[in-house]
């Protein structure tokens, strides 16, 4: 672990980066990459601690006059050498909404002859009316003394992030905090054979799907779909984005009354998710009789009571049109209705709720979904960092990558075996609270550290019993994406007879979402005491 004290501890650490990128990917680099980290081991130290300060930065536009480090001696020689390499261009062109990002609104004004009193965006946006072409810096500002530099390694950069994260939104900054300890993560045995690309061919198709969101999300989905069709993979991480991108531009289309395209892209999907989409659309085009086909297949294929809930929705309106009887929905939840006097001072209901509850013997806490998840991220450390093939690729993963995927628990199953088996001798509270004490602070996708404290571990596993946390455990394993959400806002526990109560607060004119729903069913099934508490404000 390095130190803040070491003045240029962020390029020894981009070296080890860099490093780790070359020793297991060197055999799928392009040549422009290849080029980068030859250049880069030439450059002197002052230069590369130039380069890499600039690369930590957003943008690619940089000011001499905001480059400015105290670590780092002859500055302009080392921008003079990063122009030579190629790896800085001086003086660069630039579009007017670029030259307006790096002007402040005084530099604008006296440019380009607006009032002071002018707003910048007022001034941006007359320039941008205007058709004003490309200049250079100097051309623009004529300004001899002050130089810009553009960053021209920024996409070499971005690969190789991706190389080593696996992701696009893990970044150098996560790098050096976790070398620096600021942020810790678990460490996972894993080989140099595990990686999550295998060949060139991974890194584009990630690249293209990347490519799709932006598309998607500048309404250009007919273009992401083009170019979604070319992405074919075997990459497991590649395929499951590829499935997400399809159902999320088929709901696009279906909402869009596209129907047939939205089809086209359910089908790549093939998940259950995507299969009820296509019933919604067979009712949409009046195929009622085809879409009651499709919904009893499902209901029969499946004993997912979130799907059953869903497609019972449905059956509210379709088995009328076909002359069905709809399926009898079982779930009644208690409620209590409570007339409060509205608060002065703005305040979150649940916490209103929670000290209307709360009694000495019966303390309240407002944890939502943190809370399971913890218990849950806390029992079961080991297998969810457990060396499984594929599962790991770097040592800065804050969990397993296949967490959310339906073999997760199959992959683990012996781990698995042994952690049910301590429900039977209640060795699962020892494990907990070990566990909690070794692991503080150390990344796990199901822990908030900053929400369970120790008094709330301890009360919880004194007052849910090892059958009813056996249970909910359970129930959010067969389906950790959909069940993480959901919980009930508040927990109530009962110091005195070891018991709790899990309690959903909503304020007037709120209701239930599905997957909260989903929760009170479990609860009924479960005989665990849970309500629905009503908040109304009196006159």
């Amino acid at each position: 672990m390095m130190s803040l004290e070491e003045p240029l501890y962020y390029l020894k650490i981009f070296q080890l980066f860099i490093d780790w990128v070359e020793a297991r990917y060197q055999d799928i680099l392009l040549p422009n990459e290849a080029d980068f980290l030859t250049k880069f081991s030439k450059l002197s130290e002052s230069e590369q601690a130039v380069l890499v300060r600039l690369i930590m930065r957003k943008g690619d536009f940089f000011r001499r006059s905001k480059i400015q480090y105290q670590e780092i001696e002859n500055r302009d020689k080392a921008l003079a050498g990063l122009v030579d390499s190629g790896l800085l261009i001086q003086d660069p062109e630039l579009s007017v909404e670029q030259l307006g990002a790096l002007l402040v609104k005084t530099e604008l004004a006296q440019l380009f002859e607006f009032s002071a009193s002018t707003k910048k965006q007022d001034m941006l946006s007359c320039l941008l009316s205007s058709t004003l072409e490309k200049k250079t810096w100097s051309s623009w500002t004529q300004d001899a003394n002050e130089f810009l530099y553009e960053l021209k390694c920024r996409p070499v950069i971005r690969v190789f992030q991706l190389m080593f994260f696996g992701n696009l939104h893990q970044n150098l900054t996560e790098f050096i905090t976790s070398h620096l300890g600021v942020i810790r993560y678990e460490s996972v045995a894993f080989s140099d054979s595990d990686k999550a690309f295998v060949c060139r061919k991974d890194i584009d198709d990630y690249l293209a799907i990347n490519q799709c969101l932006d598309l998607i999300d500048q309404d250009r989905w007919h273009d992401a779909l083009c170019l979604l069709t070319t992405i074919v993979s075997d990459n497991i991480i590649i395929a499951r984005k590829v499935d997400n991108l399809n159902y999320r531009l088929g709901y696009k289309f279906e909402r869009s009354e596209q129907f047939d395209l939205a089809r086209k892209c359910y089908k790549k999907c093939d998940t259950v998710d995507s299969r009820i989409r296509e019933i919604r659309i067979l009712m949409a085009v009046k195929d009622d009789h085809g879409a009651w086909d499709r919904w009893q297949k499902i209901y029969t294929e499946t004993d997912d009571v979130g799907v059953h809930q869903t497609l019972r929705r449905i059956a509210r309106r379709l088995a009328p049109r076909v002359g069905e009887i709809q399926p009898e929905n079982q779930q009644s939840i208690y409620k209590m209705n409570l007339v409060l006097a509205k608060p002065v001072d703005p305040l979150p209901i649940e916490l209103i709720a929670r000290e209307y509850l709360e009694t000495p013997e019966k303390p309240v806490y407002y944890v939502e979904n943190a809370l399971m998840t913890a218990l849950l991220g806390l029992w079961c450390w080991d297998a969810l960092f457990a060396p499984v093939k594929g599962a790991f690729f770097n040592a800065f993963q804050t969990g397993p990558s296949d967490l959310t995927q339906a073999d997760f628990l199959l992959k683990r199953s012996k781990q698995f075996e042994s952690l049910w088996i301590m429900f039977d001798n209640d060795s699962y509270i020892d494990q907990i609270r070990q566990c909690y004490q070794q692991k503080f602070g150390i990344q796990n996708p199901l822990v908030n550290w900053s929400v369970i404290s120790e008094d709330l571990l301890d009360t919880a596993l004194s007052c849910i019993s090892a059958h009813h946390l056996k249970a909910i455990f359970a129930y959010m394993l067969t389906n950790i994406k959909d069940r993480r959400g959901g919980f009930p806002d508040l927990i109530q526990f009962n110091t005195r007879l070891n018991d709790f109560e899990v309690i959903e607060v909503k304020g007037p004119g709120d209701r239930l979402q599905q997957n909260q729903s989903l929760w009170f069913d479990f609860f009924r099934r479960q005989k665990i005491n849970s309500k629905l508490c009503i908040i109304s404000w009196s006159e």
